[in-house]
């Protein structure tokens, strides 16, 4: 995507990482959901819960646009998609996709994988479908919240 440049996430970077994933998750997660449940969730994104994301080994990038950060994607444990997140006003243009090729390529050069997977938010899980995931189980609700585990064979 022209004028977006896609790099590794640093510390530095995790603050306004924190602000475009609390406002997306304001938007379009938590809705509905019991206030205790919501701010569990929302602290998952705040500043302290990417901190501790980025000690657990959680590996992220970031998509950059005039010094905006407007994507985000985090892995964990290398296969597991934990965190995608993009502007809205960079949504349907493609660059969900490009973070997940980048990180995909990424942890496919750490590891020799056989799967990915990802616990994917009910609305989205079309767009896991389009890069090949499959639902496994359905949807979970765990602690008030829901979401439906999906997994990408690679062999």
């Amino acid at each position: 995507m022209e004028g977006v440049h896609i790099r590794h996430a640093t510390a530095g970077d995790i603050r306004k990482m924190s602000h475009l994933m609390v406002c997306l998750t304001e938007k379009y997660i938590t809705l509905g959901l019991a206030d205790d449940v919501k701010a569990k969730v929302l602290a998952s994104f705040s500043v302290d819960g990417l901190v501790k994301a980025f000690s657990e080994q959680c590996d992220y990038f970031v998509a950059v646009a005039d010094k905006r950060i407007v994507g985000v994607i985090g892995m964990k444990e290398t296969s597991h998609l934990y965190h995608l997140f993009v502007a809205e006003a960079f949504q349907g243009r493609g660059l969900a996709n490009q973070l997940w090729q980048v990180a995909k390529k990424n942890a496919l050069n750490m590891q020799n994988l056989t799967h990915f997977t990802v616990n994917s938010a009910v609305s989205a899980q079309t767009v896991y479908k389009n890069w090949g995931f499959r639902v496994i189980n359905g949807v979970r609700t765990r602690e008030g919240f829901s979401d439906v585990p999906m997994k990408l064979d690679l062999v």
